[in-house]
């Protein structure tokens, strides 16, 4: 699905930023400081992180709200709810060929790994 794509790999580049910064501030704890501008930048880098993984957990939260909502019948390339549609069909807003059994399988089955 849509959200399915990147947010692997998004997840993934938070883990190694935040695992990052913690590891450079501890450095920092033997360096007597280190320079000026790195505990700033450090503290900057943290919250950043924060403030994108929770829009994160909002957009996942909002799609998982539309998806349900749709009867699970929402377009795996574009999103756009499929419902009252043929079984067999393209989409109407991206052109994506679909057939609503799978479509259906497939939100399911991205719904049941997403915590």
């Amino acid at each position: 699905p849509v959200m399915w794509r990147w947010e692997k790999w998004f997840f993934g580049s938070a883990i190694v930023l935040l695992t990052l910064t913690a590891g450079l501030s501890y450095w920092l704890r033997d360096l007597d400081g280190g320079p000026w501008w790195l505990r700033p930048a450090l503290l900057t880098c943290a919250v950043l992180i924060l403030i994108v993984a929770v829009l994160w957990a909002a957009m996942r939260l909002r799609w998982r709200r539309r998806v349900k909502a749709a009867d699970f019948e929402a377009c795996l390339n574009c999103g756009s709810v499929l419902k009252g549609l043929q079984a067999r069909q393209c989409c109407p807003q991206c052109g994506e060929p679909y057939d609503l059994y799978e479509v259906k399988l497939e939100w399911h089955r991205a719904m049941s790994e997403w915590p």
